[in-house]
């Protein structure tokens, strides 16, 4: 719930609200054009690390090599002009390159999405070099929240 005092959510409403979904819709800074703007999935991970899964070859991927901030955004899907949900966000976010947590990665997201699992390489082709698609964790640095009670002015940690 808002709180008018503090001008802003409580931690750990924005964190219920991340969990709840799973489209987010991220910003990158790139190199072929400033700014990068991707939809994705998300599956969320403990600690509130969501993962998600990239073409390596997109330009928010490509981006993410050059630069790991990227901002996003989460809104529930019922949304509209006078009852607005929302989570903006900024967040650190890098290609998983480990073979345990890459394995974790792909349980969680697989459970998360059914049918998922089917799609994905081998485990050692997702941390491989050569990999056309595989797992990026993003990390939530900060974020502020928008309800119909409110719109939190300043972004906030919460981890």
């Amino acid at each position: 719930m808002y709180d008018p005092l503090t001008g802003g959510h409580a931690p750990t409403e924005i964190v219920q609200f991340i969990r709840n979904h799973s489209i987010m819709s991220v910003a990158t800074r790139g190199e072929a054009w400033p700014v990068q703007s991707a939809t994705v999935y998300y599956a969320t991970g403990d600690g509130l690390q969501l993962y998600s899964k990239f073409q390596t070859s997109s330009d928010h991927a490509q981006s993410i090599c050059v630069d790991a901030r990227l901002s996003g955004t989460i809104y529930d899907h019922a949304s509209n002009y006078h009852d607005k949900f929302g989570v903006q966000l900024r967040a650190t976010c890098v290609r998983v390159l480990d073979l345990e947590e890459m394995r974790e990665a792909v349980d969680l997201y697989s459970a998360h999405f059914p049918g998922a699992r089917e799609r994905f390489a081998p485990l050692n082709t997702l941390i491989s070099p050569e990999a056309r698609s595989t797992m990026y964790r993003t990390t939530i640095v900060a974020a502020k929240m928008v309800t119909p009670d409110g719109y939190s002015e300043h972004y906030q940690q919460i981890s």
